[in-house]
């Protein structure tokens, strides 16, 4: 479990069906029900420990709400996920700074008026949608790639202090 597309994969129906989203700081819910437009997974790095066995792995996160595309860059979300747990029906992912995103897949049992709406919300997709996302993803990947590089530097740093020049 530790590529880009294993993660991205784990998210299709979710991408497919939609979700909604809580998160949750400090046991207080600071968004609720959020409709998903899409979840996509920007970078992995996979950490291992002294005998090669996986460790951990920190996934970035790129979440967008329904509407985002009218203002892209205050609504797309940028995560930087340390826990991740769940099936393709409800995820809970915790980020570096402790918070709780849960992600729901919407079920036409429960949920039919936010299918409804996300439906109503991709047949108005503005024709240039696909440039708007890809524009975002870049932003956002250079982004993942910026934030990712101080651990790249803090391992090397570490193995050097311990003598290991390798990375």
């Amino acid at each position: 479990m530790d590529t880009k597309e294993h993660y991205q994969e784990a998210l299709g129906a979710m991408n497919e069906e939609g979700a909604s989203l809580t998160v949750i700081e400090r046991n207080t819910t600071i968004l609720s029900n959020i409709l998903i437009a899409n979840l996509e997974v920007l970078r992995v790095n996979p950490h291992y420990d002294s005998k090669g066995k996986l460790s951990s792995v920190d996934v970035w996160l790129l979440w967008q709400p329904l509407g985002f595309e009218e203002d892209g860059y205050h609504h797309s979300h940028l995560t930087r996920i340390v826990d991740w747990v769940g099936d393709d029906v409800s995820l809970t992912l915790t980020d570096d700074k402790e918070r709780v995103h849960n992600f729901e897949l919407l079920l036409i049992e429960t949920e039919s008026e936010a299918i409804r709406e996300r439906l109503n919300w991709k047949k108005q997709l503005p024709p240039d949608y696909e440039d708007i996302r890809d524009e975002l993803r870049q932003h956002f990947t250079r982004m993942a790639d910026e934030w990712a590089e101080p651990d790249v530097a803090d391992e090397l740093e570490e193995a050097e202090a311990v003598g290991d020049r390798s990375p």
